[in-house]
């Protein structure tokens, strides 16, 4: 028996822990969920006609009576801490609540 065979025991079981650990920790987390939900978004913002990312990286449109009319479904996780998830969410809020309307194509 090899007098190393106990400590790479030991540092494989650190390197597991560690690998199990961090990414809920220090790493951050994966976050998939969008930050709001968007039908609700289109329903209590009123903003008819309106595009609005509710998670960074899909895109979604309000009706002009307030519901929502589409979204894309990328699968667009974000890897990061709790504190900078609930922060990156409050930008997209404040940006979706100001929205840019999308032009209609005038030759309809």
């Amino acid at each position: 028996m090899s007098k190393f065979r106990p400590i790479v025991a030991v540092a494989s079981l650190l390197l597991l822990l560690l690998l199990v650990v961090a990414p809920d920790t220090a790493l951050g987390k994966m976050h998939p969920e969008p930050c709001f939900e968007p039908a609700d978004f289109c329903r209590e913002t009123g903003h008819g006609g309106f595009t609005f990312s509710p998670d960074g990286c899909n895109t979604c449109r309000c009706t002009q009576d307030g519901q929502l009319e589409s979204c894309t479904m990328v699968m667009c996780p974000q890897d990061m801490s709790d504190q900078a998830w609930t922060d990156h969410c409050a930008e997209l809020r404040r940006k979706a609540e100001a929205p840019i309307p999308v032009q209609e194509d005038e030759a309809l």
